[in-house]
């Protein structure tokens, strides 16, 4: 049976925990090379250490130096990106009545800004290599009643 992930250059965010890191670990047991991405350096390199192909990135996708650092360090190791997972995210808790703008402006920052710019940094490999993109979300709902 051909392994669809043998050789292909994964990014994938949100990688010690949840859907990240999941993903990560099945797509390095098929021989993938993943760069995964964690602000936890501990629990990355816990993780991550024993995989020969994993390249261990920590940083806060929300900073641009860091964002910039992915793409270089996954290109300067790997040629190349043919998938990126985005699954970092954060969950809001909290009603409308008591969420503070500066807690709105976070996750919209971890949730889509840098979602949208790591994407935008990735495209060209992504686009040369005719690659994927993954992107997941945290769902937090509350039913509103009024009576």
């Amino acid at each position: 049976m051909h392994n669809i992930f043998e050789q292909k250059t994964f990014i994938i965010t949100g990688a010690t925990s949840g859907i990240g890191k999941a993903t990560a670990l099945e797509a390095l047991l098929h021989n993938a090379n993943v760069s995964v991405v964690a602000r936890r350096e501990k629990e990355l390199k816990e993780i991550f250490s024993p995989f020969p192909r994993a390249e261990i990135i920590p940083a806060d996708i929300t900073n641009d130096n860091d964002r910039n650092r992915i793409v270089e360090k996954t290109l300067s190791r790997f040629g190349g990106i043919d998938v990126l997972i985005n699954a970092a995210g954060i969950i809001g808790m909290g009603s409308i009545e008591n969420t503070t703008m500066d807690n709105w402006d976070t996750m919209l920052d971890v949730n889509l800004r840098s979602l949208f710019r790591l994407t935008q940094l990735a495209l060209p490999s992504l686009l040369d290599r005719k690659g994927n993109i993954v992107n997941t979300m945290q769902i937090n709902s509350l039913d509103i009643h009024f009576p």
